[in-house]
């Protein structure tokens, strides 16, 4: 059985569980240890995320809501810049006490605790994160994707490019 008690990934409500009309705020760091993103944007391991959440307690479970603040690596689809970011997740999600059986008719923001009493954070940040990530993103609307022009500028030779660059040289 694995130990949810000392990893900061889930979350204990125990105290919570079945008890309607409890309300907790919750503030904290949590640390990032896999890839989490697309390879346009994403949260490299080793980031930190905050959270500050409240959790209510109903009689069918625990109402999940509140903000998540992620550093993210973005790299523009046009120039391959690599910019970071701040974004902003406004998470919504109800855990059932009770686990989901009707696979059918389950609403994306519905969730079961894990091992009864907890609840797992890096799932509500990843379906979160997921959301609002950018398909292709830019690193500003006039980005000219200079690259594509056929007078190669100098500042690419330390770029995203110089590979590039350097098998030109060679044919």
């Amino acid at each position: 059985m694995k130990n949810y008690e000392n990893n900061p990934q889930y979350l204990n409500v125990f105290d919570m569980s079945k008890r309607p009309g409890i309300r907790k705020e919750f503030s904290f760091k949590f640390h990032i240890t896999d890839f989490l993103g697309t390879q346009m944007e994403n949260i490299p391991p080793g980031e930190d995320v905050e959270f500050s959440i409240v959790l209510t307690s109903v009689s069918d479970g625990i109402y999940l809501s509140g903000t998540i603040l992620v550093d993210l690596i973005s790299k523009c689809s046009r120039c391959l810049e690599i910019q970071k970011r701040q974004l902003k997740l406004q998470p919504q999600a109800f855990y059932l006490y009770e686990t989901v059986q009707n696979e059918e008719n389950i609403d994306e923001n519905l969730y079961s605790l894990t091992s009864g009493h907890y609840i797992n954070l890096l799932e509500i940040l990843r379906d979160s994160l997921f959301e609002k990530l950018e398909f292709n993103p830019i690193c500003d609307p006039n980005c000219t994707n200079e690259f594509a022009s056929t007078t190669i500028s100098n500042e690419y030779e330390d770029g995203p490019f110089a590979k590039l660059l350097s098998l030109k040289e060679k044919l």
